[in-house]
């Protein structure tokens, strides 16, 4: 694990989508699971086919549902990688400074809570 992992805080252990990724399965179970846990670390919505006037969930399509799924069941995963890049610090990925700026605030984006809670506005509820 490098140093911009351990600043990681979400669920330990690898994350596995639900069964709404197989077409072959009749569980629809659209939530993101992780190791060593019963419940899930995050759910994807699906529309239900219904109009909004009669219950409609007016949530994405079930096959953009399922690639929704797909991508946040490998966050942690794309997210190891990106920590990776940026710890070997490669000398031609310094030139490219644009991608080099990208990676750099994603690694912060995911990694730092406290981050999120001061640029959060005051919200009564």
């Amino acid at each position: 694990m490098n140093k911009y992992m351990k600043k990681f805080k979400g669920s330990p252990g690898e994350w596995f989508p639900g069964c709404l990724i197989s077409n072959k399965l009749k569980c629809d179970c659209s939530c993101v699971f992780a190791e060593g846990y019963m419940g899930a670390v995050a759910t994807v919505h699906v529309d239900n086919g219904l109009p909004i006037s009669e219950g409609g969930t007016d949530d994405p399509p079930r096959e953009e549902a399922r690639a929704n799924l797909l991508l946040l069941s490998q966050a942690k995963c794309l997210l190891f990688a990106l920590t990776e890049i940026k710890a070997h610090e490669s000398c031609q990925m310094k030139k490219d400074q644009t991608v080099w700026s990208i990676a750099s605030e994603a690694i912060e984006l995911a990694t730092n809570l406290e981050r999120h809670q001061r640029e959060l506005p005051d919200l009564e509820i």
